[in-house]
């Protein structure tokens, strides 16, 4: 079993990237994710530094939800919005919990780009209901394996065990230049040292969920070890692994003219998929509320633990073996993965 993580630092920046995505130009109706070499390792690079710039946004941009987590913090809610150099483009408003010790926890982040720059989108009400039904729920001493960046975040907001917490988050930088994606690293503490455990445990996590099913809830099994361990993912990590592995859940995404969830829906999704040759779809909602689906292309990826514990209409939601669904909010899907019995 990994040992729990030291504490972390003051600020919400879960530590170095590990990578960094280039590739990907410009914005557009249908955005393509995770399309083979989007993928760079930036390392020993040499570009003149810059920063994200940081503009107050208007109260009205924090929500009662980001309040409400704020105060679990006896902290104070702040929204900015984020603008990345050269041509000062905003790339999405953040909120953050500024504690009185000065440390920062992301509440909420909507993206102005699609793809996303920085992070999956961060919706303050699914992060306040998952956080609510953990305090209600979840056995003490439980540990939870979920993304660095998730991990980061929900460690500061549950008495639940994050042994992922302090690896270095995956910095997503699709279509971004050299200096951009050294200032999306250096906002997420790119040099911030990280746990060589939980480094570890996160590449093992994305090998796990990117591989055959019943293999990856094998795999999960032995890195959660003894005790009682969940896995937590998010509809938007599907994207999130497309762009982090060259080559991995290449996804396309758009939106749909239906307005609510009805058969028209369905019709119009499984048009898209008919027409365009998709394999799977899910769907959820966009920042502004409309219905977005999210088609994975490939066949052979609607086998991966990932599609199967989310809700492609391909998964076998609940039936994966030694992954038991406990709770369900927004894109938040928590499931218990059983314990190694006695002769496996």
């Amino acid at each position: 079993m990994m040992a729990t993580p030291e504490p972390r630092p003051a600020g919400w920046r879960p530590g170095k990237m590990q990578m960094a995505l280039a590739g990907l130009g410009g914005l557009a109706a249908l955005a393509a994710f995770g399309l083979p070499g989007l993928t760079a390792r930036i390392t020993g690079s040499t570009v003149p530094p810059v920063e994200l710039a940081r503009a107050a946004a208007p109260d009205t941009a924090i929500g009662d939800a980001a309040r409400a987590l704020a105060s679990r913090l006896s902290a104070r809610a702040e929204a900015v919005t984020l603008s990345i150099p050269p041509e000062a483009r905003a790339i999405g408003t953040m909120t953050e919990a500024i504690t009185p010790g000065g440390a920062r926890v992301v509440l909420d982040w909507q993206p102005a780009t699609q793809p996303p720059l920085l992070m999956r989108e961060v919706h303050a009400e699914e992060e306040l209901r998952l956080v609510e039904a953990m305090a209600k729920h979840l056995p003490d001493g439980a540990s939870v394996l979920a993304m660095p960046a998730t991990s980061a975040r929900l460690s500061a907001l549950t008495a639940a065990r994050w042994p992922l917490a302090g690896a270095a988050a995956f910095v997503l930088a699709p279509g971004a230049g050299a200096d951009q994606a050294a200032a999306l690293r250096a906002f997420a503490g790119a040099d911030a040292p990280a746990d060589p455990e939980a480094d570890a445990a996160a590449r093992a996590l994305v090998e796990a969920l990117l591989s055959e099913d019943a293999g990856g809830a094998a795999r999960l099994r032995v890195l959660a070890g003894t005790g009682e361990a969940y896995a937590l993912v998010h509809l938007h990590d599907a994207f999130a692994l497309g762009l982090i592995r060259d080559g991995a859940l290449p996804m396309l995404w758009r939106n749909f003219t239906a307005t609510g969830f009805s058969h028209d829906l369905a019709r119009e999704a499984k048009a898209e998929v008919a027409l365009a040759g998709h394999a799977a779809y899910a769907i959820d909602r966009n920042p502004e509320g409309n219905l977005r689906g999210h088609f994975l292309t490939r066949d052979a990826d609607t086998a991966t633990l990932i599609a199967q514990l989310l809700p492609f209409d391909t998964s076998r939601l609940g039936e994966v073996p030694g992954m038991v669904l406990v709770y369900q909010t927004g894109g938040y899907w928590l499931y218990r993965i059983a314990p190694v019995s006695v002769g496996d």
